[in-house]
Formats: structure tokens, C-alpha cells, sequence
């Protein structure tokens, strides 16, 4: 299903329209411009062009991840899905273990293979020599380090590759390179940590496919990118299969999957629902009545288990989860094979196809290519994603009507800011000679010494400001490091096999006295644990808030805008307007311009040191009570050192910032002289000729002030 985003197009043609606009207006006005308006066409045209490739790259892409265990029929799925039924995404594309791949559209195909860093591979050589006891993370540890064993292979070229490009000549080609790095066979694939295939399938394009892997993924950097990229999803596709719907395991994988913040929604799907209706076919009186009964069945049941579990997300107070598991309640039916079945004729049917057909047709003999067609029927699943691409679509939509109409206003603010400068330079040089222009430029300058003591006391509130809003941040994030600094025990379960001797004797047939057997039992028991992996989500979640926080309060407290009007009122207004050789409208182009240089600071959070501590000790589920302990005090030590380094970043920052504003303070009459110095030796070149000047620039703010109301 190639995706069409018709709202967002013409928001997009009406941005285009603005780059030219931008462009074309630079083009006109070159012949005028100053080297300083000039720079300010080129601060607009870098900051338009960052913009728009951002939202390409980034923003406008469709991103659907698809999660299941192996055999789930993810392959199929898509191929039904995306390819109208062709086998581009070839069934032996099977990450081995929990690879994670992601696939998109590129003019030139290739993938990109990401291997294990040196030390993430040390750490499965750790994990691998521990007993398992049921331990799926222990137990794929061993799997990779024994299949690199296998194959020979020395780990030590690859792991420090780091990234590798893997050109894809043709289509033809593609499923031999990719099972051999992400085959379930493939002599590389051990070694793989995540690849992202790009191929030149126009179906492909404006959307990324994250496949994702399973749970208990023994590398958590793994976890980490793979939440981070599901956050970035509009939908994810949950595929069951009827054989094994919504067991423990299912339901284990979907909660492990969720980034907690960020999936649009999520589809369960029970995407082989030939099977299911097999296994029930012999306990209803037709195959109709199957197909409709187990529907319900399943229906039921996910609306029992979804809807337990979105009650439980929603009294620990996590409402996105919640939402997403309620989305899980309306499961949707697919058989993909089925699908392909009902675009052939019955003569058509390959051996599988005609295999599946009669064992349906051998309970009540009443299976037809009317039932193939409905229970291979896609269009509610095609609905659906059409309903995602909608909403995709109109998000985007509205995304642009915001920046088209913002990057209009600071278009229209540059433009009118030269044309001021450009009308005022007109005044001078219409009305002024050169000994006009010397004893305006003294007046000024005199004018500009008379407010040194206010402008201070303006800096002074400024600087009072500043020290309020470095509280908040203070305050603001040791709120945050205590909201994320808890993790919450959970509760496992283990199937253990057992062994007991049972007698045999009974007490009538002496010749059974004394025999007995060994009989095999199952029995399960449960335990506490903690996740390490969710350890990195709450340092990945501190260090997003903490910045947002930060910023916001910082932006609050000081209000930027507020601090410059205040200067520039403090100055315009103390100037002595009636001095026939003063013009307050230039001085104020003029102090405009020194203000604009203030910018308020920074911060930067980084968790690279601390995830790097958790990961280094722990991994998976941590199950011993003392590891436990010792990893929520490991979080709760990590946060706090967070803290600590941000609270002395926006010291230091707030520090230098003050000194910075100090430093202005003591140099903003100097600053404001120089720049009338500046101001009048550009007009007294142009007097040198004047009346040429005077036309050139009649010209320029005539084209600035039309340019000014087309924008």
C-alpha cells in the first residue's frame, strides 16, 4: 500500500513556495544589501533549509513496527501488506535471536550493518558462562558465543567495524547478503546487533518498517534502541498466531515492546487465522459458524487480558500504556496465505495452498473460494492503516500550518527591520550633509552617555532574574530525578520439571512388591524481579524531562523578550526627542541590534557514563533480592550524580551567563557607540554619492516593504 499523504503535500508545496519566495527575494534585493542585510538573508535561507530537511528526514516518514515472536508471520504479513503480495521481504529474513531491522526506501539498496561494540560482546562471554536456570537471556548468550565458535569466525574485525555498508546490487542478490548477516543460518549474523535494509521499492517510500525483536534481550543497549525506536512509531502491528493466542509468552513480548510513550497505537492481529479455525473446525457445525465463533472467542479473550492489564498500567499512574493496551481489544484476522489463495483460481493453488484448502474442507465439506476470499480478506486491516496514514497525515498537515506561518512572521520581521534601516538611512542622507551627519552622530553619542545609570538598573532586574530562574531549574530537577529514581519489583514465573518414584506394588500380586517407576511431573513457582533494562529507560527519561525542564524554566524565569524591551524603553525613552540633531527611530535600530545578540544558555544532559555503569553490572532480569537492592541503589546513586553535574552545569552556565550580561553591562554604551560609529561611516560613504545612494536605496525599500507584504 504505497503511502499518500495529500495534506501534507500541499502544506509542503506551500513551504517550497516560501524557499523560493526566500530565494528569489535575496536575488532581487543583492544588488542593495549591506554585507550585514545580507547575513541576515542567509541566517533565514540556513535556518528554512535545516528546517525542512529535518522534517523530511525525520519528521514526515510513516514508521510501523511489526512485533511477534519467530514464525509469527511477520514476512508474510508485510509482504501482503506493503508489496501487494510480492516476496520482497524473503521468509528466511529471520533475525537471529533479537535482531532488529528496520526498512526503507533508498535509490541506491544496501544495508547497513550495526555489530556489537568489543565490550558488549565481552559481556556476553560473561553471561554466556553462568548457569541458565531457565534464563532466556543466559541461554541466547551462550547460542551467539557457541555459533561464532562454529563458524570459525574471529569476533575481534567485526566487533570493531562498529557500522558496515553492504551494497545490494539487484533484488535478485538480496536474500543471499542478507542471510548471510541476518540469516537464521548466516555465518555473520551471530555477530550483528541491528541492520537496516534500504531498497528501491517505491511502495517503501515516505515510511520505515521497524521489525523488532523479542524480549529478554540479553544486550540492554539493544533494549534501549530498539524502545527508541518504537517510540517514534505511528502503529504498531502485534501479530499472534491462532495456535498460540495471547498466551503468557504474547503478552510478555507486547508489555517488554512498549516504549511507554510514544507509539499512536497499536493493532493486535491474529495473523494466522487459517490455523485456528483448523484446530476448531470439527467442534462447530460449518465452517461459517467457525470462522465466526472463534472471532468472538478471541475477541473475548483479548478484551479479558488487554483490558486487566490497561487497569493495572492505569492505577500505577502509566495512562499511555493504559491507552495502548485498550487498543488492544479490538483484535483484527488474517490469513496471508489465504490472501494470496483468493487472487488465484483453485487450479492456481500451489501444493501448500491446496493442502491447507481441503484440510479446512474435511470437517463439514463446505470450504469454497467464497470462504477463501474471507478469511483471507484484508480490507479491514488495510482500513486500519489508512485510518493511520490519515491521522498521519493530518498531524503532519497541521505541523507545517504551525512553521509555514512562524517562518513567515521572522521573514517579515527581518524584511521590516532592514526597510526601517534602509527608510532611516533615506532620512539622513535626503536631509542631512556631512557637517549635519557629524553633529547628529555627536548628539547621539552624547545622548547614549546620559543613560549609562539606567541601563544598569535595568541589568540589575535582569541579573535578579536570572537567579530566580536558576532556583526553579534547581528545584525542578531533583522533582524529576525522585519521580524516576524508584523501580518497581515484578513478578516472574518458571516451569521446573520434576522426577518422583511412584510405586507400583499392590498388595494382591505379591510379585509387584517392592517395584516401582519415575514419573515426570511439571510445576511452576514464581519470583521477584527487577528489570535492568527498565533502570535505563528511567536515566533515559530523567535526562529528556531534565532537558525540557531546564530549558523551559530558564526561558520562563528570564523571558527574554520582556528583558530587551526593558532596555530598549529604558534607553529610547530617557532620549531627548526634541534635539533637532537626534532621530530616536535610528538609535533604536541601533540599540535593537545590540540586544539581539543576547542569548540565554544551554544544558546539556548525558547519561552515557551512568547507563554504562548499570549496564557493566547488571543485565536482564535481576532476580536476587540483595542485586536488586543493589541495582535501585545503583539507579538511585546515578541520579543523584546527575543532579549534582546538571546543578553544577547550570551554575557554571548561569555563572558565565552573568558574566557574560556583567560584562555587556559594563560595555553596553561602548557596544552602542561602536555601532552608531559603524552606522555613520556606512552613510558617509554613501554621501560621497549622494544622489546615487539616495535612489539606490529609494529602490531597495521599496522592494523591501513589497517583499514585506507578499511574505
Amino acid at each position: 500500500m504505497a503511502i499518500q499523504f495529500k495534506a501534507t503535500k500541499e502544506e509542503e508545496e506551500r513551504l517550497a513556495g516560501l524557499g523560493a519566495k526566500l530565494h528569489k527575494i535575496k536575488k532581487s534585493l543583492s544588488p542593495y544589501m549591506t554585507p550585514r542585510d545580507s547575513e541576515k538573508i542567509d541566517n533565514l535561507l540556513r535556518d528554512f533549509e535545516k528546517k525542512e530537511e529535518k522534517f523530511q528526514k525525520e519528521d514526515r516518514k510513516l514508521t510501523l513496527a511489526v512485533i511477534g515472536r519467530v514464525k509469527a508471520g511477520k514476512s508474510s504479513f508485510l509482504n501482503e501488506l506493503i508489496f501487494q503480495g510480492k516476496d520482497v521481504l524473503p521468509h528466511a529474513f529471520r533475525p537471529k535471536t533479537a535482531t532488529l531491522t528496520k526498512i526503507e526506501y533508498d535509490e541506491e539498496p544496501h544495508l547497513s550493518i550495526e555489530y556489537y561494540t568489543p565490550k558488549e560482546w565481552a559481556e556476553l562471554e560473561k553471561l554466556a558462562k553462568e548457569d541458565d536456570n531457565g534464563r532466556e537471556d543466559v541461554e541466547t548468550a551462550k547460542e551467539l558465543i557457541e555459533d561464532v565458535k562454529k563458524s570459525g569466525l574471529l569476533p575481534a574485525p567485526y566487533l570493531e567495524k562498529g557500522m558496515e555498508e553492504i551494497p545490494l546490487p539487484d533484488e535478485s542478490s538480496m536474500e543471499s547478503v542478507l542471510n548471510e548477516y541476518v540469516g537464521a543460518n548466516g555465518k555473520v549474523t551471530p555477530l550483528v546487533k541491528s541492520v537496516i535494509l534500504c531498497i528501491r521499492r517505491p511502495e517503501l517510500e515516505g515510511m520505515s518498517i521497524v521489525d523488532t525483536p523479542g524480549t529478554n534481550d540479553p544486550i540492554i543497549s539493544r533494549t534501549q534502541t530498539t524502545k527508541k525506536f518504537l517510540a517514534q512509531c505511528d502503529v504498531v502491528f502485534f501479530l499472534t498466531t491462532g495456535d498460540q493466542a495471547l498466551d503468557a509468552e504474547d503478552v510478555d513480548l507486547l508489555k517488554a515492546q512498549l516504549p511507554g510513550q510514544g507509539v499512536g497505537e497499536i493493532i493486535l492481529l491474529d495473523s494466522k487465522f487459517d490455523g485456528a479455525l483448523l484446530d476448531a473446525s470439527y467442534d462447530y457445525d460449518s465452517l461459517e459458524e467457525a470462522y465466526e465463533k472463534e472471532k468472538e472467542k478471541f475477541t473475548a479473550c483479548a478484551e479479558k487480558t488487554f483490558g486487566h492489564y490497561a487497569d493495572e498500567e492505569s492505577e500505577a499512574g502509566h495512562m499511555e500504556r493504559a491507552a495502548l493496551m485498550r487498543s488492544c481489544m479490538k483484535p483484527l484476522f488474517l490469513s496471508s496465505l489465504m490472501h494470496r489463495m483468493a487472487q488465484k483460481e483453485e487450479s492456481q493453488y500451489s501444493e501448500e495452498e491446496r493442502h491447507v484448502f481441503e484440510n479446512l474442507d474435511e470437517a463439514n465439506g463446505d470450504m469454497t473460494p467464497e470462504m477463501v476470499a474471507k478469511i483471507g480478506d484484508m480490507a479491514p486491516i488495510e482500513k486500519a492503516f489508512r485510518n493511520v496514514i490519515a491521522h498521519k497525515d493530518e498531524k503532519l498537515a497541521k505541523s507545517l500550518q504551525t512553521m509555514i506561518p512562524a517562518f513567515q512572521e521572522n521573514i517579515r520581521n527581518v524584511i521590516h527591520g532592514m526597510a526601517e534601516k534602509a527608510h532611516q538611512d533615506l532620512i539622513i542622507l535626503e536631509n542631512k550633509d556631512k557637517n549635519d551627519l557629524a553633529k547628529q552622530k555627536k548628539a547621539m553619542e552624547d545622548q547614549i552617555l546620559k543613560v549609562r545609570g539606567d541601563v544598569g538598573d535595568q541589568f540589575s532586574q535582569t541579573l535578579a532574574d536570572l537567579e530566580h530562574a536558576k532556583i526553579a531549574v534547581v528545584g525542578e530537577l531533583h522533582s524529576i530525578s525522585a519521580k524516576w529514581g524508584s523501580l518497581q519489583d515484578k513478578t516472574g514465573t518458571e516451569e521446573h520439571v520434576g522426577h518422583r518414584r511412584v510405586s507400583d506394588s499392590t498388595w494382591w500380586k505379591f510379585w509387584t512388591w517392592g517395584s516401582s517407576h519415575v514419573e515426570t511431573y511439571t510445576y511452576t513457582t514464581s519470583y521477584k524481579y527487577v528489570d535492568a533494562s527498565d533502570a535505563l529507560e528511567n536515566l533515559r527519561r530523567f535526562a529528556a524531562e531534565a532537558q525540557q525542564q531546564a530549558d523551559e524554566k530558564m526561558e520562563d524565569g528570564m523571558d527574554l523578550g520582556q528583558m530587551k524591551n526593558r532596555l530598549l524603553r529604558a534607553i529610547v525613552s530617557n532620549l531627548d526627542a526634541g534635539s533637532a540633531d537626534f532621530n530616536p527611530d535610528h538609535m533604536r535600530l541601533i540599540v535593537q541590534e545590540t540586544l539581539n545578540r543576547i542569548e540565554l544558555p544551554v544544558f546539556q544532559v548525558s547519561i552515557e557514563s551512568a547507563a554504562d555503569e548499570i549496564a557493566s553490572s547488571f543485565t536482564g532480569e535481576v532476580r536476587d533480592a540483595g542485586d536488586r537492592d543493589s541495582l535501585k541503589r545503583l539507579l538511585g546513586r546515578s541520579l543523584d550524580e546527575l543532579v549534582k553535574a546538571l546543578i553544577n552545569q547550570v551554575s557554571e552556565e548561569v555563572q558565565k551567563f552573568r558574566s557574560q550580561m556583567m560584562d555587556l553591562q559594563d560595555s553596553f554604551v561602548d557596544t552602542l557607540l561602536e555601532g552608531v560609529n559603524k552606522e555613520f561611516d556606512e552613510i558617509s560613504r554613501q554621501m560621497a554619492d549622494k544622489e546615487k545612494s539616495i535612489e539606490s536605496l529609494k529602490a531597495y525599500e521599496g522592494l523591501l516593504k513589497r517583499f514585506e507584504r507578499e511574505i
